[in-house]
């Protein structure tokens, strides 16, 4: 009998089953920094872009309103 086709089933198989389970509680608290870290990206590109807007005013003779 030729069982050569079922090698890479057999191979998902094992690791499939070899899996730790994990919970949602644990996955949510490993997602949870990036949350944050995100969030204080985005503060320092707003930042930035006031502060270059701010810049750019200043430095072209002020606002030609």
């Amino acid at each position: 009998m030729n069982l050569n086709k079922l090698q890479p089933a057999w191979n998902q198989f094992k690791v499939a089953n070899s899996l730790i389970d994990i919970h949602e509680t644990e996955i949510l608290s490993a997602l949870e920094p990036k949350k944050s870290v995100l969030s204080h990206y985005t503060t320092k590109v707003v930042q930035n872009i006031f502060a270059y807007s701010f810049l750019i005013l200043t430095l072209n003779g002020g606002c030609s309103i």
